[in-house]
């Protein structure tokens, strides 16, 4: 069944919502366990590195795939899509296959890229590759069942296949925690779970297996080249901050992580950017510049950003406590870790927007401005990253900081170059939102201060709440545009609930 967009966005919320709490819970059982030490380390720098190997491949087959089946499903091209979906099946499994291949002859090699490292946790990195293999094989077909879902407009079994993950791993990490690699082989355990089920999901609705050398997928392929150096570039500049941090002590990797799967929760809980591409490629087809929907998902993103920043910067530290510090654990642990969050807690606006960025350049065929992005990202957050760490000597939370400052950098680029490309961005709207969106977050910080003088686990809880009341009310009845928009939301919510 055909999903609109606030429904992907209500999906999104329920089965983002339950993965990335599965995940949070797995990260509270993990830090109970093993604290931030050299697995913790080892198991980050992993998932790094099989990002570059990885997930940039996986992440190519999504932004090929997810604009020509839109078009083809749009203007009922039902053989032309079955073309497309088994062709490029074929070729994700294919390529997962090279890839699992190249990542165990090569994991040497490989384990050498964090030049930093002491000797003890290169050679745990480079025995971690083996209990990954699982995921570089299907890891890429996985991605792909998955645009294919959101093509159609399915966006729910797309986002149960994530939950599936994080579930998977939650429950044998709570079992198996005292097992050598668990966080290894349990993500790979993840992977497995969620493309079998997305994989029996797709039988006698989409066509697996066909030529992929049809000229459907030919077509497709020949913007492949623009889009690998784009790919690749962006886990290279993700993967940026573990090279500068591997020169740090152990246990900063994990600071780091933590800091960042805080932070990332809410834009990955809501996942704007998920169903939008599909959203906008539909208006592009159908003539529409799509600007208003674009607009309209900038002042979402201000809203949930800036709360979700002021909130984790005031409270952040009692909510790593609460959640984390146990076992092993220790209250400096918890230190380390908030410092990494309230940096991290600056890109929040970014993160909820630059996706739907990237979605726009997808779709308009403009891969080199995207390219551009984010070579010019790299650069600002290698160059901060070598001030902080080596000048200023910052330690984990410079490596934060330096990547919070190149994201909104980014995001500043980017805004400009769609507003180059015919989608005009009302700046004074935004500006406008921008700053009212601070005067009530303070308001709100303010009172909860007053009203809720303990942080234990009940008043931060109440804490959430009372804040998020205090903000939405004030977007909702506010004397900008905004309020109109806010209040068609909620009005569509509850007659869809009713």
């Amino acid at each position: 069944m055909r999903e609109s967009y606030l429904s992907a966005l209500k999906s999104a919320v329920l089965w983002k919502g339950i993965d990335r709490c599965a995940a949070l819970l797995k990260h509270v059982v993990i830090a109970g366990t093993i604290g931030l030490s050299a697995q913790l380390d080892v198991f980050y720098l992993t998932i790094s590195l099989i990002g570059i190997i990885v997930f940039s491949w996986g992440g190519l087959i999504d932004v090929l795939a997810v604009p020509r089946l839109v078009t083809s499903q749009k203007e009922g091209k039902k053989e032309s899509f079955d073309q497309l979906t088994g062709g490029f099946f074929v070729l994700s499994l294919s390529l997962g296959i090279i890839l699992c291949i190249v990542l165990y002859v090569f994991r040497g090699m490989f384990s050498q890229i964090p030049f930093g490292l002491d000797g003890f946790r290169r050679s745990l990195l480079r025995d971690a590759f083996l209990w990954v293999l699982p995921v570089a094989l299907l890891y890429i077909p996985l991605r792909f069942l998955g645009a294919v879902y959101r093509a159609k407009r399915q966006f729910s079994l797309f986002y149960q296949g994530e939950a599936v993950i994080a579930l998977v791993g939650l429950g044998l990490v709570f079992f198996f925690r005292d097992f050598p690699r668990v966080l290894l082989w349990s993500f790979s355990c993840g992977v497995l779970s969620a493309f079998t089920y997305l994989l029996l999901q797709s039988r006698k609705k989409i066509r697996l297996f066909s030529s992929p050398f049809s000229h459907e997928v030919i077509t497709v392929l020949k913007i492949v080249p623009g889009l690998v150096v784009l790919q690749g570039a962006t886990y290279i500049y993700q993967f940026s901050d573990s090279i500068f941090v591997s020169f740090c002590p152990t246990g900063s990797v994990g600071a780091l992580s933590y800091g960042w799967t805080l932070a990332a929760m809410i834009p990955s809980v809501f996942s704007l950017g998920g169903a939008f591409i599909t959203v906008f490629s539909e208006k592009r087809v159908s003539g529409q510049s799509g600007e208003n929907v674009f607009n309209d998902l900038v002042s979402l993103s201000l809203l949930l950003g800036i709360t979700a920043s002021f909130f984790l910067i005031l409270h952040g530290g009692s909510l790593i406590s609460i959640l984390l510090e146990r076992g092993v654990f220790t209250t400096q642990d918890t230190s380390a870790t908030y410092k990494t969050l309230a940096c991290y807690s600056l890109s929040l606006v970014p993160l909820f927007l630059l996706p739907s960025c990237v979605s726009i350049f997808q779709v308009i065929n403009r891969i080199d401005l995207q390219v551009r992005r984010v070579i010019f990202g790299f650069f600002c957050n290698v160059v901060l990253n070598y001030v902080f760490l080596f000048h200023l000597g910052t330690g984990p939370w410079g490596i934060a900081l330096a990547t919070s400052l190149s994201y909104l950098l980014m995001l500043v680029v980017s805004l400009h170059a769609v507003n180059g490309q015919g989608i005009r961005i009302n700046w004074s709207r935004h500006i406008h939102w921008s700053c009212y969106l601070i005067l009530i977050c303070i308001a709100a910080s303010w009172i909860c201060r007053i009203i809720f003088a303990y942080d234990n686990s009940l008043s931060i809880f109440l804490q959430i709440v009372f804040f998020g009341l205090i903000v939405f009310g004030g977007a909702i009845y506010c004397p900008l545009p905004e309020s109109l928009l806010f209040k068609n939301y909620l009005r569509r919510i509850i007659k869809k609930a009713c």
